[in-house]
């Protein structure tokens, strides 16, 4: 399993623009075969940080899609971008720290 994890950084006012300008290609990469977390949310305490979780079932799963985003494929970035940094981490093994009732404390969707 491999995760990503990290940044996106733009001005302050244009972080809902960036988001809603996302959102589409968000979804398709969800759709992505080997995708079980693709999200993007704002940060709470700096205005203009997006911050970024995905999390990869193997290493062909997320070669495909680093060549789809290569190709125009991922999130378009409709406004200037600050900084970026996303970090890959590999994944050895994972157990639940807390599980609650998902239908209970998941919003709509079932994803971040």
């Amino acid at each position: 399993m491999i995760i990503i994890a990290g940044y996106v950084e733009v001005a302050p006012g244009d972080r809902k623009s960036f988001l809603a300008r996302a959102a589409g290609a968000i979804a398709s990469c969800r759709a992505e075969e080997g995708c079980l977390e693709y999200c993007f949310s704002e940060d709470t305490r700096s205005p203009g940080v997006v911050r970024v979780f995905e999390l990869w079932v193997d290493e062909a799963s997320l070669d495909r899609h680093v060549a789809s985003v290569a190709s125009g494929g991922g999130p378009p970035h409709s406004v200037p971008i600050r900084s970026e940094r996303l970090v890959r981490y590999d994944v050895a093994a994972s157990a639940d720290l807390v599980r609650v009732d998902p239908a209970v404390s998941r919003a709509p969707g079932g994803r971040c």
